[in-house]
């Protein structure tokens, strides 16, 4: 009896343990929802970019983030691809203790899914 109820204990603590993680949020899956420059890309570069005296704010010499028409030279160039989607090294380290130091997942897949459609305005 007692290696019946230790089986049962081992068993429901495995099963209890198995799916832990939360989804991510704000996950998109590309194609089946449209990603918005708007209302999705802008706000992660308005907190983690173009934010008042941050790197990409207006007239920025590394890159004027704060509108489309602005952002856009570093998009037709690739440097905002690079950057943000294969060196994964926006925003910098360095960054200032109350911004973000890094993107989460599920900002980057948004942005992958908005490079995918071709960044449009819209």
């Amino acid at each position: 009896m007692r290696y019946f109820s230790f089986v049962v204990l081992l068993s429901t603590l495995l099963f209890a343990c198995t799916n832990d993680s939360a989804d991510e949020p704000n996950a998109v899956e590309c194609g089946l929802t449209d990603v918005s420059f708007k209302t999705d890309v802008m706000p992660i570069i308005e907190r983690s970019c173009s934010y008042q005296s941050s790197c990409h704010a207006g007239g920025a010499s590394n890159g004027d983030f704060t509108t489309f028409e602005t952002l856009k030279v570093d998009l037709d160039n690739e440097k905002f691809a690079t950057r943000v989607l294969q060196k994964k090294d926006m925003p910098p380290s360095y960054a200032p203790e109350d911004r973000p130091r890094s993107l989460e997942d599920a900002e980057i897949n948004i942005i992958q899914c908005w490079a995918d459609g071709g960044y449009q305005n819209n």
